[in-house]
């Protein structure tokens, strides 16, 4: 699980086997249940090449649900009790997560006194922070070469500089759009920064949609025009009321049946008319 390059994994596999060789149900099971199917789900050599921002397990989901098990106590409860409980349970995870935020925004640790942290404080999470002190420590032994680095894997899973990106900095600040926009979400409020507008822009799909529209026939042009106003003016409508109202109590009546309609006779065809009325 810990193998850090797909070059490398299946060396792993072979001393893998050796080792348990004692025991083949075992290596089989392993072999044809985990490795074979799922490898690229937990091995690292294939993890460390997909922004997942630390959560590799479901540690934080079996936290909320033993949370909920100790508001709840017992499994007799009404529905009024246990809304009560979900609701408090919210409410204190929700206010552990402003605290965060809080000492994110204010609280400033020695550390980062430094010019590098200079455009960061304030405006990233002390998580991210942390991560980054431990990058720049690798910066010496590290420098610009990425082999060295080990695939900038802090890059790839949390969005944020590794060692040999931040020695391209030098001696001067970190820029704040080097870090994921994740990092910078220290509030509930949908606030936009010059980051998150960026990359919600919606510049590069209207220039797709303009050159389709170009090449559609008349019918594609009209259902192209007909969605593009429905998300425009989402006021409007193209359904209306009834002209006529409508009858929503009681039966529908029925006209009775008149001895034409209940005949089973053919209906005349013109021939026979024209030689009924000229005999």
């Amino acid at each position: 699980m810990d193998c850090d390059i797909v070059e490398a994994f299946k060396d792993r596999v072979n001393a893998f086997q050796v080792v348990c060789s004692p025991w083949p149900i075992f290596v089989d099971y392993v072999m044809a249940t985990w490795w074979r199917p799922h490898k690229v789900k937990f091995v690292k050599a294939w993890t460390y090449k997909v922004i997942h921002l630390g959560n590799t397990t479901s540690n934080r989901v079996e936290a909320a649900h033993w949370s909920l098990k100790r508001m709840l106590q017992n499994s007799t409860g009404d529905l009024c009790f246990c809304w009560d409980s979900i609701n408090k349970m919210i409410i204190l995870q929700h206010n552990a997560i402003k605290a965060s935020f809080q000492k994110s925004l204010h609280v400033v640790g020695h550390r980062f006194k430094v010019t590098a942290y200079k455009n960061l404080l304030g405006f990233v999470s002390k998580y991210a922070l942390n991560l980054i002190v431990e990058e720049l420590d690798r910066v010496k032994s590290v420098g610009f070469d990425k082999n060295i680095c080990g695939g900038c894997t802090l890059t790839c899973t949390h969005g944020l500089p590794c060692a040999c990106q931040l020695a391209l900095f030098g001696v001067g600040s970190i820029p704040l759009k080097s870090v994921h926009v994740i990092w910078t979400r220290l509030s509930f409020e949908d606030i936009a920064t010059e980051q998150c507008s960026s990359e919600l822009s919606i510049d590069k799909e209207f220039e797709v949609i303009a050159k389709r529209f170009k090449e559609l026939d008349v019918a594609g042009k009209l259902n192209i025009k007909t969605k593009l106003w429905e998300i425009a003016f989402p006021e409007k409508t193209y359904i209306y009321a009834p002209h006529d109202k409508v009858k929503t109590k009681g039966v529908v009546k029925i006209a009775r049946p008149t001895k034409f309609t209940r005949s089973t006779k053919r209906i005349p065809s013109y021939f026979e008319h024209v030689g009924f009325l000229h005999s």
